[in-house]
């Protein structure tokens, strides 16, 4: 896997393939690391049964700049800090805008949290360059004197006391650096939720034949808007991504105007889609209808389920599911189905005094009394 993840790792046009192997290789339950400044070689290599991150493979950072801070780490020993990489490493190879985007893809994580390592590079370059200058004139230090070797920093700095960045900062900016998320997804949190509603992920989606139409679920990127040189009517082209791969979309005229305001970057989005292929490698999902989730709550929830035990509820859990169904009143029905400890099962409707608007129905009240999984939503 990690031989395969390195022949792609050179092609900036294959991204897409290097997430599919990456979500391959964990798939397989072999863990794929994040970048890290001290492990990391420029391929993609094995420790410990594990797949070492490749640092090529950071955006617009280059074969060569991953050389040599590899080799200023062989030769010098692991880095110690920020400023000792900035001292060690030369900066005609490797210029701030690519420690920037170190930074940015954790490569730097183990010396402190990525917006603090960010404020405090300037400084890192300036006590760099320095000491460069310094070296340059001549100038010799105590160390010098006496002969002992001189160390990059002679007093680490503190790293300066700034908010972290939020998981949605973090996220964005790793993408920025990688064209993709490692550490984490922002669709994370809403895995189970799209799944609800969506009848094909996206990988599955570019498998399938010409014409056929989908309902996908994703987080949207690179959007852009154009005119038609035909009508002069507006229409947008984008990328959908989920946790499988992305799609590249566009919405033409017919169907935009109704759902320009839902084109943003970094919006979570449910897309019906007609898949076109017209003898392309890879398809393009043309876009008749976007939803948010809370769209797609209302409009494609069928029904909530809530499942109840009899060895753990009783009527005081039952008065309380009363109450929370009553206050968030709607068309969805609700169905309970109850287990006993032998594993009987039976499913009860709840009469239409129940129904509910999943929209408003607190759910976090509800998980606290019944407990967490106890409620479930089924989406068409």
């Amino acid at each position: 896997m990690a031989a395969l993840l390195s022949s792609e790792i050179d092609d900036a046009n294959k991204r897409d393939i290097l997430v599919e192997h990456i979500a391959d290789a964990r798939a397989l339950g072999v863990e794929v690391l994040p970048p890290d400044i001290n492990m990391g070689e420029p391929d993609f290599t094995v420790r410990g049964g594990k797949i070492v991150f490749g640092l090529t493979a950071i955006k617009g950072l280059g074969r060569g700049a991953a050389e040599a801070f590899c080799r200023a780490r062989a030769e010098g020993g692991p880095f110690r800090d920020l400023f000792d990489f900035c001292e060690r490493v030369d900066a005609r190879s490797v210029p701030r805008a690519a420690v920037e985007r170190l930074i940015k893809a954790g490569a730097f994580d183990a010396f402190g949290h990525r917006a603090a390592l960010m404020a405090v590079l300037p400084r890192a370059v300036q006590a760099a360059e320095g000491r460069l200058a310094d070296r340059r004139r001549g100038q010799r230090n105590f160390f010098d004197e006496w002969g002992a070797s001189e160390p990059s920093v002679a007093v680490a700095e503190p790293l300066p006391d700034v908010p972290k960045w939020s998981e949605t900062e973090r996220l964005r900016y790793e993408k920025e650096a990688l064209d993709f998320y490692m550490s984490s997804h922002p669709l994370a949190h809403y895995d189970a939720e799209l799944k609800r509603f969506i009848s094909h992920s996206i990988e599955q989606g570019r498998r399938l034949d010409d014409g056929i139409e989908v309902r996908i679920g994703g987080i949207m990127s690179q959007v852009r808007f154009f005119s038609s040189k035909k009508s002069g009517k507006r229409y947008a082209r984008c990328k959908i991504e989920d946790l499988t791969g992305s799609a590249e979309c566009v919405m033409w005229p017919d169907h935009f105007e109704r759902f320009a305001e839902l084109f943003t970057d970094d919006r979570v989005v449910i897309a019906v889609a007609k898949i076109e292929r017209m003898n392309r490698e890879e398809p393009i999902f043309v876009l008749t209808k976007l939803l948010t989730i809370e769209t797609a709550q209302r409009e494609l929830t069928t029904a909530m389920l809530i499942r109840l035990s009899l060895a753990r509820h009783g009527p005081k859990e039952i008065d309380g599911l009363a109450r929370v169904l009553r206050r968030a009143p709607g068309t969805c029905r609700v169905e309970i189905i109850v287990s006993d400890d032998q594993g009987r099962k039976a499913r009860l409707k709840v009469g239409e005094a129940f129904q509910v608007n999943p929209n408003q129905l607190a759910l976090d009240e509800l998980e606290m009394l019944l407990g967490s999984g106890a409620v479930v939503f089924v989406g068409r």
